[in-house]
């Protein structure tokens, strides 16, 4: 063994004392650690890079009245009197407290944490789940103890869905969520042990319109994806990202909903929301543009921090191509691979190449061209699709055209457009799929009649996007009766690119109709919003919307409309919206919605 004596006197980076401030009176000081990418070397000797497993044990004196977290279980917690030098020459007794920490399972050296402070400590493992063994602690500021279980309350059933998926129980000793003052991410998966950023705990009045779901479950999922199975090299970092942020959508999928919510926060619909989110953000930002951008899982980086902040994102990309790969392999094969991967591969550090040898066995297909073309290239095809029928013929003809920029680096997507039917008469939908390997490709179909509605991409099989030109009345019945929630979102953006009085009335309509999902009401709003039409969201506005989300967008659109001279010439307009953004600014439930409503005041009451 090698014993290593040190002092450490103010580290650049990997350990952050935040001092107590006349500024913060009531902030007690607090320390607290953050080891991803390579920053734990800067207070611990350390071979600072994932492909090394190993046991950590932490020995730590603190100040009596500090709590001390680290990895793994507290071995022991011992009080000890010091002497402490005072400023006329001598020393002090002074009171102190040794905490002992052991992580004896192995895990990577940016995984290693410590945290000193002063804390409200609840533990919201399930009281009268006998089979449950394992603490659940939450470390929050002084004075916020009761604030816990509004937002952390559902640690718990989270725990329980990400080991039904995965197979494998919590692989920890406990699981411990800690939110620490001046943190500079918004989570970190440390081992057992996450750290949260410093106002991740909601007061209970707040908690109509505010979560923390979608973080709590991604750095819990990290446990499995990330600290149990750990990316190899940075290049991979996908393999922890890309899981953590997917499984967020499967708990949305899988959960019940909290009191208050509409049933559609849960099951497939609520899945699908969460991933055309993920595929919005792809679509948005990474474009193919080789060699002046690299692939996610490109091994080109000067720092490892590259690697996390890629416009083709380890984040919203990852998560998109393992909701890809699923519609691909179906669910049978991609859960059973999900199952396989981590039973093989725990206590390990992964590469791409070994999650793909996995899904080939699980599926039999030969995955190489599709892990190549999503994990190794930039950007994801866009695709316009012309339909066009011929009732001469009885023929319906689909024509696609790539339109991302292709050249000789980034040649066209090797994909199958997913396309869907509905003919009149017919219950289900006819599903096909137009097979491009290079800029153009097109299909004539034989049918007895003219489709009702087409529609392209309805469940995300392909990753980028697809916009179908058609006849304006299909879009607007796809509106309402499209097959998906993501086909009726897509319906009313495409109604947003429309002029005149085209879909005006339907999206209306929509937006106020409490039957209709959260998500395709606030995207109606957003498409008049395109459209700029001021009166349609004040005639909303005017309406009784039982949705604070639906409100705020509203709110949002009438903020963003309001300096066109256009809309400030009808006087009578403009004064009765402003008056309906006063009166949700003053009494409106929604803390987002009455936040909106003034800065939406601002916006209104400012010259154009």
């Amino acid at each position: 063994s090698v014993r290593t004596v040190y002092q450490l006197d103010d580290p650049q980076l990997g350990l952050w004392w935040t001092p107590s401030s006349p500024a913060w009176p009531n902030r007690p000081p607090q320390i607290h650690s953050q080891g991803q990418p390579e920053t734990n070397s800067f207070w611990f000797p350390c071979h600072d890079f994932p492909n090394d497993r190993l046991t950590t044990e932490l020995i730590v004196t603190a100040p009596a009245g500090f709590t001390v977290s680290s990895n793994g279980r507290l071995v022991s917690r011992e009080k000890k009197v010091e002497a402490v030098d005072n400023d006329s020459g001598g020393a002090d007794l002074k009171g102190f407290e040794r905490w002992h920490w052991l992580q004896d399972q192995e895990h990577v050296n940016y995984l290693v944490t410590l945290v000193v402070g002063k804390f409200d400590v609840v533990d919201v493992a399930p009281k009268h789940d006998k089979s449950w063994t394992f603490a659940l602690p939450v470390y929050v500021p002084q004075g916020r103890g009761g604030d816990v279980p509004g937002t952390y309350g559902r640690t718990a059933e989270m725990i329980r869905v990400f080991e039904d998926v995965t197979g494998r129980a919590y692989p920890w000793d406990r699981y411990a969520q800690l939110v620490v003052w001046n943190f500079g991410s918004g989570g970190m998966e440390n081992t057992s042990a996450t750290t949260m950023y410093d106002t991740a705990i909601i007061p209970k009045d707040a908690l109509l319109d505010h979560d923390l779901q979608g973080l709590i479950s991604h750095e819990l999922v990290h446990q499995w994806f990330g600290d149990l199975i750990t990316c190899d090299s940075w290049d991979h970092i996908w393999l922890n990202e890309g899981w953590a942020t997917y499984m967020t959508g499967l708990w949305f999928e899988r959960r019940t909903p909290s009191p208050g919510e509409p049933p559609a926060s849960s099951g497939i619909d609520a899945y699908y929301n969460y991933i055309l989110a993920n595929f919005d953000s792809v679509i948005d930002n990474d474009k193919p543009d080789a060699p002046n951008v690299v692939g996610m899982a490109s091994n080109e980086y000067l720092h490892p921090w590259e690697t996390f902040r890629r416009a083709a994102n380890p984040y919203s990309k990852g998560s998109s191509v393992l909701h890809t790969l699923r519609q691909r392999m179906g669910d049978r094969a991609f859960f059973e691979a999900v199952r396989q991967y981590v039973r093989e591969r725990q206590w390990t550090t992964v590469r791409t190449e070994d999650f793909r040898e996995v899904c080939e066995r699980a599926s039999g297909q030969d995955l190489g061209a599709f892990f190549q073309q999503w994990t190794q290239r930039p950007g994801v095809p866009r695709v316009d699709v012309t339909a066009s029928w011929d009732a001469n013929r009885r023929v319906l003809t689909l024509a696609a055209k790539q339109v991302q920029k292709m050249d000789a680096a980034n040649p066209a997507f090797v994909v199958d457009v997913p396309i869907w039917l509905k003919m009149p008469g017919a219950e289900t939908w006819r599903t096909m799929a137009i097979p491009m390997s290079s800029e153009e490709a097109g299909v004539e179909v034989s049918l007895e009649r003219e489709p009702e509605m087409i529609v392209g991409n309805a469940t995300l099989e392909m990753l980028g996007e697809v916009r179908v030109t058609q006849a304006v009345h299909r879009v607007v019945r796809q509106l309402t009766d499209g097959p998906t929630l993501v086909s009726r979102v897509h319906a009313a953006r495409a109604l947003g690119r429309e002029t005149g009085d085209v879909g005006v009335q339907a999206l209306r309509r929509v937006a106020i109709d409490k039957a209709q999902s959260v998500r395709l009401r606030t995207e109606c709003v957003k498409a008049l919003v395109k459209r700029r039409l001021f009166g349609e969201l004040q005639a909303i506005a005017s309406a009784t919307i039982d949705r604070w989300e639906v409100r705020e967008e509203v709110v949002r659109g009438l903020a963003s409309l309001a300096s066109e001279a256009e809309v400030r010439t009808n006087l009578f307009q403009f004064k009765d919206a402003e008056r309906k953004v006063l009166d949700w600014a003053r009494k409106d439930k929604s803390l987002k919605v009455r936040a909106a409503s003034i800065r939406g005041l601002g916006a209104m009451k400012s010259e154009p």
